[in-house]
């Protein structure tokens, strides 16, 4: 990002972009930590959890779980609306 000032031009931030969705199960990263791991281990920490330290030969080989697999693995807390009456 370039900000321009009178006569002078700031480098704010020059970073590469990265992917906001985990190539392993496909789902959009949650929050920073999803980020961060996807741009450093190429997998959210859900995928990372359930999958590299389990075979760390394989995973440093590059092999990923399929996408279905990975997708059972992953728990998701779907926000509930519970209609309690007195």
């Amino acid at each position: 990002m370039l900000l321009l000032d009178r006569n002078k031009i700031h480098i704010v931030n020059n970073t590469t972009s990265i992917s906001c969705v985990c190539p392993v199960c496909e789902y959009v990263a949650r929050d920073t930590k999803d980020l961060v791991s996807i741009q450093k281990e190429k997998a959210c920490c859900e995928c990372t959890l359930n999958f590299k330290y389990l075979d760390l030969d394989s995973w440093n080989k590059g092999v990923r779980p399929e996408k279905e697999i990975a997708r059972s693995k992953i728990i998701l807390h779907v926000g509930e609306i519970k209609n309690e009456q007195a």
